[in-house]
């Protein structure tokens, strides 16, 4: 199967999708505002300086790809 326009197109929004984020988390904390995201296994609330653990996150489930019926 070769790529097409279309999938060499795709293959960058995964990239973009990690940008967008950081850029996001930047401009909370630049702005005090507090954000949630998962750090080594927890969900955690950063305000400032301050890492509010919330709870912990269950472990990740690797997914195998489906196979057709």
């Amino acid at each position: 199967m070769s790529l097409t326009d279309e999938d060499i197109l795709d293959a960058d929004i995964p990239m973009q999708a990690l940008a967008g984020l950081a850029a996001a988390s930047a401009r909370a904390r630049a702005a005090g505002l507090p954000i949630v995201i998962v750090r080594d296994g927890n969900l955690v609330r950063i305000e400032g300086d301050t890492v509010t653990v919330i709870k912990p996150m269950p472990p990740r489930i690797k997914i195998t790809n489906r196979q057709p019926r």
